[in-house]
């Protein structure tokens, strides 16, 4: 009595390669991992970046990182150790972009919305505020608020106020919803943020901010529309207005400012700092003291006025331009840094101050790539 052979049908066949090519590439990688994290001797990473300080005093920020040890340090531009002293204050650089649309157009997201956390102050039942939009590149978008009990919509918040129905696109403020930097274009004009925060435009929705200020900002936040109008938006009676007489805002950002970082003619108090916000057109910086409600305004040197930058102002009426550029396809990232008067006149110029290759993480890709595309 002869018995049947078996044979293995053309479906199992296909798992059966395809399970043995899952555990190849999962093997390979593991002895990867084994072999530069055990075997091989472990590189030192050193990562450098620019900071300053107020007095006008330039840094290089190191920080170094083994699996043995680990320091960090100050040297100045030219390579000297720096020791912090006491009564010396880091600047708070300020982040403006120069081009939005080419900006938008290369940071894609598909967020949808933007958590705004609870109000607390004069209302008695304080909202929990979302912002809600369309993931694409030229979008619009409008506020919604929720009970926090009942979790029932209370109204909706549109270019028009207060309304019961979701705005139509025409009473939408119009945005670039493509972003994942749009909260930088909606800041919550609280006077108790800080510098710490993750994301200081936006109030995480697990936090609360405790509005306890009777000036104009009370209970109130910008927002930035893709028409380059800057809007102020009362959260507690709905009334929209413009904030700033003018249709060329090409960015906007809050920091905190000393005293001393001021003009020379801005009042004194005894405030050690003021929090400010600062916008930015296509050739100058304007940046408005809340605490005062006042302003000045600065010149970008013309050859910036294109690029995104970080914007330090030092005492005397100093400012400092940080410029940075990354090429990922040679994996080098560099800092240029321009000295300027608020005339826009350059006064020092340090090409390449910070340059940094990521060799490792290219060697890294290309054999990730070799182990999923094995010679045949």
């Amino acid at each position: 009595m002869s018995t049947a052979s078996k044979t293995t049908s053309f479906p199992t066949n296909i798992i059966l390669t395809a399970g043995l090519s899952i555990l190849y590439v999962v093997i390979a990688i593991w002895a990867y991992s084994l072999v530069t994290t055990y075997l091989l001797p472990q590189k030192e990473n050193h990562s450098q970046s620019v900071t300053a300080l107020v007095d006008g005093t330039v840094l290089i920020s190191h920080s170094i990182w083994h699996p043995n040890y680990s320091d960090s340090y100050y040297t100045t531009l030219d390579d000297d150790k720096y020791q912090i002293k006491q009564n010396e204050y880091f600047s708070n650089g300020i982040s403006l972009i120069g081009e939005p649309q080419s900006f938008y157009e290369n940071n894609q997201s598909s967020t949808r919305s933007i958590s705004i956390s609870s109000f607390l102050g004069k209302e008695q039942k304080p909202h929990n505020w979302y912002f809600i939009y369309d993931s694409k590149f030229h979008s619009t978008g409008y506020f919604v608020a929720y009970h926090r009990v009942t979790k029932q919509i209370v109204h909706y918040l549109g270019k028009n106020g207060f309304q019961k129905t979701i705005p139509t696109a025409e009473e939408q403020f119009p945005i670039y919803g493509t972003s994942r930097n749009i909260q930088g274009k909606i800041l919550i004009l609280d006077e108790n943020w800080n510098n710490w925060n993750s994301y200081p435009s936006i109030p995480q929705s697990t936090g609360n901010q405790n509005f306890q200020r009777d000036d104009l900002f009370r209970n109130s936040g910008l927002l930035l529309t893709r028409e380059g109008t800057v809007l102020q938006i009362n959260f507690l009676t709905g009334k929209v207005t413009p904030f700033l007489d003018r249709n060329d805002i090409l960015d906007m950002s809050m920091s905190r400012l000393r005293m001393d970082q001021f003009p020379e003619n801005w009042t004194t108090s005894d405030r050690d700092e003021e929090l400010v916000v600062s916008f930015r057109t296509p050739a100058t910086v304007l940046t408005y003291g809340l605490q005062a409600e006042k302003s000045f305004q600065v010149t970008i040197p013309e050859e910036l006025r294109t690029k995104d930058f970080l914007l330090h102002y030092f005492n005397e009426e100093k400012l400092l331009y940080e410029v940075g550029e990354r090429d990922p396809k040679i994996g080098k990232y560099t800092t240029d840094l321009y000295w300027s008067n608020y005339e826009g006149t350059i006064s020092q110029f340090n090409d390449d101050q910070v340059v940094r290759y990521y060799y490792e993480d290219i060697n890294r890709v290309k054999w990730m790539v070799a182990v999923f595309n094995p010679l045949h």
